[in-house]
């Protein structure tokens, strides 16, 4: 494994730019306590969200193992953003009920979301990742991004 000094004193003309993961399904774990931060909308408003963090443990049948080996492996971490309100204002906090009760198996019986919340980290969950087009800001190219298309019960 690179070290801070090794990865600072590499020639920066031999650094390449990652390739984004295949897309496909994969066995996650969620890693770690979920995020709370709150994000400004194009108007300004502020959104509240929760981030939950899922590592990708292993490839399903339907990932291209060979595109996957030159991205990496396995290993990387997929993020599952949830807003809790809508472009309204109003309570939009049901996918992340879904996702917790029905994706992970978390029970909801007389516990809040906070509490659900809680239990998450260490649970299994399958990622469908998919690829995006973005017009890289820097280059002003276009890229390939990865970005989660779902989840679904082990």
């Amino acid at each position: 494994m690179a070290n801070f000094t090794d990865i600072l004193n590499k020639p920066a003309e031999q650094i390449e730019k990652p390739k984004p993961r295949p897309v496909g399904t994969y066995l996650c774990v969620v890693n770690g306590p979920h995020k709370q931060r709150e994000v400004k909308g194009k108007d300004g408003t502020e959104f509240p969200v929760v981030d939950v963090n899922l590592k990708a443990m292993q490839a399903q049948e339907d990932v291209d193992q060979s595109a996957l080996a030159e991205s990496g492996g396995v290993g990387f971490n997929i993020q599952n953003t949830f807003f809790l309100t809508n472009a309204e204002g109003n309570d939009n906090s049901w996918p992340l009920k879904n996702f917790l009760e029905n994706h992970l198996g978390i029970s909801s019986q007389g516990k809040s979301l906070a509490q659900m919340l809680s239990e998450a980290p260490g649970k299994q969950v399958l990622a469908t990742v998919k690829h995006e087009m973005y017009v890289d800001k820097s280059t002003n190219e276009p890229a390939v991004a990865m970005r989660l298309a779902g989840t679904a019960k082990v």
